[in-house]
């Protein structure tokens, strides 16, 4: 397992590191967006599954 020693490999780790900072950051914004919104005081299930997906997809192998 040398991660480092493959040059292409760490590029992909740091691109996927700014994806996951930027999904995060997307999410964070959604989130708090949605709290002053919320309709008859109902959660939203499709919103919340939406903004749990990108998160998870990550933590496959990695």
């Amino acid at each position: 397992m040398q991660h480092a020693a493959d040059p292409h490999l760490s590029t992909l780790c740091a691109e996927q590191a700014q994806l996951i900072k930027r999904l995060q950051d997307e999410k964070q914004l959604l989130v708090s967006h949605s709290m002053g919104h919320q309709p008859q005081g109902r959660s939203m299930p499709a919103m919340q599954l939406l903004l749990a997906q990108p998160t998870m997809a990550w933590s496959g192998p990695s």
